[in-house]
């Protein structure tokens, strides 16, 4: 059987460390470092770091709404 410890531990290298709310900081520095070991690492720690990409909307000729 695991302990909490190896639950928390286990599956670094397939899938995102899960968070254990008492250790948060350690926690952050390892979903960077998963972040960063996948294949599209700076798309990703991009996002982690600034927040998804948000499309700006084009707005349509004529619209009373856009200036």
């Amino acid at each position: 059987m695991s302990t909490q410890h190896d639950i928390y531990a286990a599956g670094f290298e397939n899938r995102p460390p899960m968070l254990n709310k008492e250790n948060y900081v350690p926690w952050s520095s390892r979903l960077l470092c998963y972040a960063k070991s996948r294949p599209n690492e700076k798309l990703i720690y991009n996002s982690i770091i600034n927040g998804p990409y948000v499309r700006r909307m084009i707005p349509e000729p004529g619209d009373a709404n856009c200036e």
